[in-house]
């Protein structure tokens, strides 16, 4: 199952070089209950440099994501913050793939970013990641392999 990436150019900058722009995918985030899914479409990031899966604060709360019971410090280049823990469900309409997992929040100001979410190793770890600058970029979630 195949999870194209595409390239975006960060708000306020246009640039014609791939190393310039910002690797997405597009995914669905938000809640399912027994009244059904409440999801909303939004880029996510691939950020081989963090370490777990982040979303803007404001989807989690528009979907009625739950809070989960704990908090999370989240250590970054600007110090370390304090952040809510949700329950969430991600939904990958390109693989037909849906995941329940929980996410950390974070407040992005509106039009800062191309995206709504950050997709960092943890995500990652589900799969393998294919960028080629010069071709199909994607990527594929695959079975899992037991840890050493």
């Amino acid at each position: 199952m195949k999870i194209p990436v595409h390239y975006v150019d960060r708000p306020g900058f246009t640039s014609e070089y791939l190393s310039e722009k910002s690797p997405v995918v597009e995914v669905q985030i938000g809640y399912v209950s027994q009244a059904g899914p409440k999801l909303k479409t939004v880029r996510a990031l691939i950020d081989t440099g963090a370490d777990d899966i982040f979303v803007d604060e404001s989807v989690l709360i528009e979907c009625g994501c739950p809070v989960a019971s704990d908090r999370t410090s989240v250590r970054s280049a600007h110090g370390t913050k304090d952040h809510a823990v949700y329950e969430a469900f991600i939904n990958f309409p390109a693989a037909q793939l849906g995941l329940r997992t929980q996410v950390i929040s974070s407040d992005y100001a509106p039009g800062e970013r191309s995206y709504q979410a950050v997709f960092g190793t943890r995500f990652l770890e589900l799969g393998v990641l294919v960028i080629d600058p010069n071709g199909e970029s994607y990527f594929t979630v695959g079975p899992q392999k037991d840890k050493p």
